[in-house]
């Protein structure tokens, strides 16, 4: 083979490699312009940096007008941001993190400041030790606006909220007050009437809309301080058998008057101490059971105390079943949502604010446990309240 072929072919060689090189160059350009992200390049043997034209220029410089050193860099960082950004960049040169990243302010030529987010990554010598860094930068002015708006509509969603918490406080108040007056004055009345034996159907409707008023009020209340967390429970171990026999007592006198429902109880006669909220857990049945008696026009109403195991945990089993006039599986879901009821028309036959369901349930998430319910259209409901059983 002679000497000129061997040139020929080395020269081949060379002219490949430098159009590859040019290909690659050309592709990552072009890579460069369709992320829009500036480049920097550090040689840490020579101190000097190179900026690219996208970088100065998302700041507003031309490339000549930034001083191509690390002091020219941390020249343009916002007061606020420099101190984390050595302390970041630091890090990464000591080999404590894997990546150097940030977001941070850089000054811009009108004298503002723009939010970059910046990366870098660094080649090491046989010793380890890096030799050159380079990274991007990309501008994130707009995510970190919108991020500061959804703060501020956070924080003003949080003013609302804790307003309207003491608005509903200071009005249940302001409202209880005076129909604590009228009901009692009613109840004056109604014993007048009932003695010199007059009739009193109308006092009667004044003293039902007064207390179930009261009732809406207090249930208002009662929502507003579960939701700002300021209704706590009382756990404390307490006789299941003599707790049933309490609901029973209750329901019996809710009933007095009401030969259509019958009421039907069925528990253990031996039933183990339970460590919760005694008087929320009431509370929590006896709504379960207002709201069967106010949909069962005529049937059974059953109250049932069950134990159950799963996944080695105990639990006891509160199950209220009715036979009224159920509910179809769209109108489950929404139950429990407060101020909900299965019909919103003006027209609807059956009055309350919809909050029980919604304070029942939250009461026994407090409690670690939930409520669940099943129904059939026209045939019944049945929920269930579902607590541990635990020792402390």
């Amino acid at each position: 083979m002679s000497d000129i072929d061997g040139n020929a072919r080395d020269n081949h060689k060379l002219v490949s490699a430098y159009k590859e090189l040019e290909r690659k160059q050309e592709r990552f350009e072009l890579v460069i312009k369709g992320t829009h992200e500036g480049i920097w390049d550090w040689d840490i043997y020579t101190a000097q940096f190179y900026f690219s034209e996208r970088w100065a220029s998302m700041l507003g410089y031309e490339e000549h007008e930034i001083e191509p050193t690390f002091h020219g860099w941390v020249d343009l960082i916002h007061p606020n941001d420099l101190g984390r950004f050595l302390v970041i960049w630091a890090d990464y040169m000591e080999g404590i993190t894997s990546l150097f990243n940030i977001e941070y302010q850089l000054r811009t030529k009108n004298k503002g400041y723009l939010w970059i987010e910046g990366r870098g990554i660094s080649s090491l010598d046989k010793e380890g030790q890096p030799y050159r860094m380079a990274g991007s930068h990309m501008d994130i002015s707009q995510r970190k606006r919108a991020e500061a708006m959804l703060i501020k509509a956070k924080e003003e969603a949080e003013a609302a909220s804790y307003a309207k918490s003491r608005f509903v406080a200071n009005m249940s108040h302001e409202l209880r007050t005076p129909l604590n007056a009228v009901i009692g004055y009613t109840e004056l009345l109604l014993e007048d009437a009932e003695a010199a034996g007059d009739e009193t159907k109308d006092l009667k409707r004044i003293r039902t809309s007064g207390k179930n008023l009261l009732q809406s009020i207090n249930n208002i209340l009662e929502l507003s301080k579960i939701d700002a967390g300021k209704m706590g429970l009382e756990p404390k171990h307490f006789d299941l058998q003599l707790f049933a026999r309490h609901i029973e007592s209750n329901v019996h006198e809710i009933l007095e008057h009401n030969n259509s429902i019958q009421f039907e109880t069925d528990y253990p006669s031996q039933m183990e101490q339970l460590y919760t909220d005694e008087e929320r857990l009431k509370q929590c049945i006896l709504n379960l059971i207002n709201n069967a008696i106010k949909f069962t026009e005529k049937g059974i109403i059953s109250f049932k105390i069950e134990q159950q195991q799963c996944a080695d945990l105990d639990f006891f089993l509160f199950k209220i079943k009715d036979t009224g006039i159920g509910m179809t599986s769209a109108q489950i879901p929404r139950i429990f949502d407060a101020f909900s009821q299965i019909d919103n028309s003006t027209t609807r036959k059956y009055d309350g604010s919809g909050l029980g369901l919604a304070i029942s349930r939250r009461y026994c998430q407090m409690m670690g446990g939930d409520i669940t319910v099943t129904s059939q259209l026209d045939q019944g409901s049945e929920f269930v309240i579902r607590i541990p059983h635990r020792t402390r």
